[in-house]
């Protein structure tokens, strides 16, 4: 050919129109006006950065609170349980105290169901993300003046936080469950005190009482000195 049939032309660029996420103070007004199960819920989601089929398919079992450490083994889709998407989805990182106490008040009320599940329907079956985000996610947010987004608001939130508290990369790879993180960096099967110092830095963070100033800024948090 005579000229270059690709001159001047300019693909859209994929994902990149908006990147839906929470902030901090957006995150503290959801918890704080919502009501069990949801409170607990949305907590954890905020915390520990992970999906919304993989919340859906904890299970009482993946808790162990006794030492502070959840483990997500499994997903839901479409209402049906499997494994996690990667080798590395399959993981474990500690929780805060505050996220501990908080699953314990939970547990006092929690109904037994014959899967085990943290959250069920009443005929037992998994929760349906896609419809809990629909039907009591995005009315609360339109309640309270934010912008209507998904629950993976919540991961990218999460990230955020993990950046600016200064979480060692390890921690920050970790924890969300890339496939790509697992041969870039690999994790041990101990909780180390990287780890554990991160997700105390979040509980404090997250868990503090939320302001009622809807103009106000967040007070600053001394992020960096918590985790050294």
């Amino acid at each position: 050919m005579a000229h270059d049939p690709f001159d001047g032309l300019v693909l859209p660029k994929r994902g990149l129109d908006r990147v839906f996420t929470l902030s901090l103070e957006e995150t503290q007004r959801i918890i704080a006006a919502a009501c069990e199960p949801y409170k607990t819920f949305y907590s954890i989601l905020a915390e520990t950065g992970i999906r919304g089929g993989e919340i859906c398919a904890l299970r009482v079992a993946d808790l162990d609170l006794e030492r502070a450490v959840v483990h997500v083994r499994q997903s839901v889709w479409r209402g049906q349980i499997q494994t996690v998407k990667s080798r590395k989805g399959n993981r474990r990182f500690p929780i805060s105290a505050e996220l501990v106490e908080r699953l314990r008040d939970y547990l006092r009320t929690w109904r037994p169901n014959s899967l085990g599940l943290l959250f069920a329907t009443k005929a037992g079956t998994p929760w349906d993300h896609s419809l809990v985000r629909k039907r009591k996610f995005h009315p609360l947010l339109k309640k309270l003046g934010i912008w209507q987004c998904g629950f993976h608001a919540f991961r990218h939130g999460n990230a955020t936080l993990l950046d600016q508290i200064g979480a060692p990369m390890a921690v920050r790879l970790n924890r969300p469950g890339h496939a790509e993180a697992q041969t870039t960096m690999g994790y041990t099967h101990a909780v180390t005190a990287d780890e554990r110092r991160t997700a105390d830095a979040l509980g404090k963070i997250l868990h503090a009482p939320a302001r009622n100033e809807q103009n106000e800024r967040p007070a600053e948090h001394p992020l960096t000195d918590m985790i050294q």
